[in-house]
């Protein structure tokens, strides 16, 4: 907080705006609601949670994006690949050895440029015979 202080006038203006709507909106318009808390120790809870929905929220929307527009170029361009699983921020496919490059760059383009930010969002690309040894 003392490297950023914009962030804790930024988070005590959500908190504001939170008890009066009791619902979080991400950055792609969907709604969160909560119920009013009937403690302290529950509002604080609540509120923690609700600003950090800001933010997982808004993560989740431009995951589940990014999901959609690599599905669809792999259809639509008939790509060898297929994409497995999705862990929080993670993307898994399974992709022939000889084109895991190739596709890993279309991939994290789609990614980087699926909604416009101030800051750039950046994607990591990693391969690996086996997920749980990338590590």
């Amino acid at each position: 907080f003392k490297l950023f202080p914009n962030i804790t006038r930024f988070r005590d203006q959500f908190i504001r705006d939170f008890n009066l709507n009791l619902y979080v909106e991400t950055l792609l318009g969907r709604k969160r609601y909560f119920n009013k808390p009937t403690s302290k120790r529950e509002e604080a809870l609540i509120q923690r949670e609700s600003f950090n929905t800001l933010f997982q929220g808004s993560a989740a929307d431009l995951i589940k994006i990014s999901m959609v527009q690599i599905s669809k170029l792999i259809h639509q361009e008939r790509l060898d690949a297929k994409l497995l699983l999705q862990i929080h921020d993670e993307l898994i496919f399974e992709v022939q050895d000889d084109l895991v490059e190739k596709y890993s760059l279309e991939f994290q383009s789609i990614m980087e440029k699926v909604f416009q930010l101030k800051v750039p969002l950046l994607v990591n690309s990693k391969s690996g015979k086996r997920w749980g040894k990338m590590f």
